[in-house]
C-alpha cells in the first residue's frame, strides 16, 4: 500500500484508510474501509439544525471520499462521485474494469472549507489523504503442481489397481 498526503492551503492531518480490503467477483469488486466518520472525520462541521444553511459569511468545512481507479502509470479509467466518509464500501460497476488488467485502487479524502458569501459558497480545497491499493484481474491459474500431484495420484491409483488385480 502506498501512501500519499498532500497539504495544501490550511493543511489538516487526514488519515488514511485503514483495514482496505477487497472481496466479490473479479470485475465487480467491493473494496471496504473503517468509516473516517468512526475516526472523528465527520463529512460536515456546522452546529445546525438538519437542512439549515450556514449563515452569509460562516465558515465551515465539508470532507468526503472519492474512490478513483488507474491502470498503472496511466490516467484515471475511473472516478465516483465524492460520497460522505460515514461510507465504509463501495462496489465497482459492471463495464468498468477489464479482464487480465492491473489497476491501482485510490481511496482520497479530502477537506474543504466552504465560505458561504451568496445563496452559494466558494470551496476551498486544503488538504488529501490518499490511500492506495493495487488491484489486478488476472485470474489465478491452477499451479503447476497441482497438475503433477493431480497426475501422480491418478498413477498411484492405476498401480494400486494393477496390482489388485492379481
Amino acid at each position: 500500500v502506498a501512501i500519499t498526503t498532500y497539504p495544501l492551503g490550511d493543511p489538516q492531518l487526514l488519515p488514511l484508510a485503514t483495514n482496505l480490503s477487497v472481496s466479490g467477483p473479479l470485475l465487480t469488486p467491493t473494496f471496504t474501509w473503517d468509516s473516517f466518520e468512526r475516526e472523528g472525520y465527520s463529512s460536515f462541521f456546522y452546529p445546525s439544525y438538519p437542512g439549515q444553511l450556514p449563515p452569509l459569511g460562516y465558515d465551515y468545512y465539508m470532507q468526503t471520499v472519492t474512490v478513483r481507479l488507474a491502470e498503472p502509470g496511466m490516467p484515471i479509467v475511473y472516478q465516483s462521485s465524492p460520497f460522505y466518509t460515514n461510507v465504509a464500501s463501495y462496489t465497482v460497476g459492471a463495464d468498468v474494469l477489464i479482464e487480465n488488467k492491473n489497476y491501482l485502487f485510490d481511496l482520497m479524502l479530502t477537506h474543504s472549507d466552504l465560505y458561504s458569501v451568496t445563496p452559494s459558497f466558494i470551496t476551498y480545497l486544503e488538504s488529501v489523504s490518499e490511500t492506495f491499493l493495487p488491484y489486478s484481474t488476472n485470474p489465478v491459474p491452477i499451479p503447476a503442481s497441482m497438475w503433477l500431484l493431480a497426475s501422480g495420484l491418478l498413477g498411484l491409483a492405476g498401480v494400486r489397481r494393477k496390482f489388485r488385480k492379481r
